[in-house]
C-alpha cells in the first residue's frame, strides 16, 4: 500500500478563479514535473468559497515540496504560491494519513502580488506562503523554468 497525504484548496478569495493547479514532490521540483497529468489538483472555473481536493502520493523525502499557480478571473495575471524564500515553490513535510489545505484569502485589486496563503497541516500546525504575481517575481534557474511551466499549465487550462 503507497502512502499519501490529503490535500484541499479553498477559495476564500472572494473572487472566481479562472483555473488553479497544485503538484507535489518529494524533492525539490524540476520544469519535467510541472505537466497537468501530475497534478495533484487542477481545475477551471473555481467558484469563491469552492473547496478542491485531491491526494499527494508521497515518497521518501526529508521535505516535501508544492508547486501552485492561480490565475483569479478578470485579473490576466498568473501567481505561484511560493516559499518565504521566495522560491517558486513551497516547502512544506507532510506524513502518510495527515491533510494539508491551502486557503487562498481576499484578493486584492491594483496590487503586484496577493495575500499570504494560509496553510493548515494536521500533523503539526500551520504555516503561510506567498502568493507571488507570476511576471514580477525574480525567479533565476530552475525557479524560473519551473514558474515557466507551470504558467504554460494554467493558460491551457483556463482555456479549456
Amino acid at each position: 500500500m503507497s502512502e499519501s497525504c490529503s490535500v484541499t484548496i479553498v477559495n476564500n478569495s472572494g473572487r472566481l478563479l479562472d483555473a488553479v493547479a497544485l503538484w507535489h514532490t518529494s524533492g525539490e521540483p524540476s520544469p519535467a514535473d510541472i505537466q497537468p497529468s501530475s497534478a495533484v489538483i487542477s481545475k477551471a472555473n473555481v467558484a469563491s468559497g469552492a473547496k478542491l481536493s485531491g491526494s499527494a502520493g508521497l515518497g521518501w523525502s526529508a521535505t516535501d515540496y508544492w508547486t501552485g499557480i492561480v490565475k483569479f478571473h478578470g485579473d490576466g495575471t498568473t501567481y505561484l504560491i511560493c516559499g518565504l524564500s521566495g522560491a517558486a515553490w513551497k516547502e512544506y513535510e507532510v506524513s502518510d494519513g495527515t491533510s494539508i489545505t491551502f486557503t487562498l484569502n481576499g484578493y486584492t485589486t491594483g496590487t503586484t502580488n496577493q495575500a499570504d496563503i494560509d496553510i493548515a497541516y494536521s500533523g503539526n500546525g500551520s504555516g503561510t506562503a506567498y502568493l507571488l504575481n507570476s511576471t514580477v517575481a525574480a525567479f533565476t534557474g530552475v525557479a524560473n523554468e519551473i514558474a515557466e511551466a507551470a504558467v504554460h499549465v494554467i493558460a491551457d487550462l483556463a482555456m479549456a
